[in-house]
């Protein structure tokens, strides 16, 4: 009963197309798919919100 916000998406090619996806979620989490060949779209769903406050990634 958790909400994951996810971070990123990463892939690493093993053998064009296939290879591995990253998914990448707050708190550490990550999925890795093992595909042969991906194909997506990615769509906003969700209404937008005012921020309290910003994250700092120190370099």
């Amino acid at each position: 009963d958790e909400v994951l916000s996810l971070l990123a998406i990463s892939f690493v090619a093993l053998d064009k197309p296939a290879g591995i996806v990253e998914l990448i979620f707050s708190g550490g989490g990550a999925i890795m798919l093992d595909v042969e060949c991906i194909e997506a779209r990615l769509a906003d769903i969700g209404g937008a919100w005012e921020a309290t406050s910003r994250p700092f990634h120190g370099a």
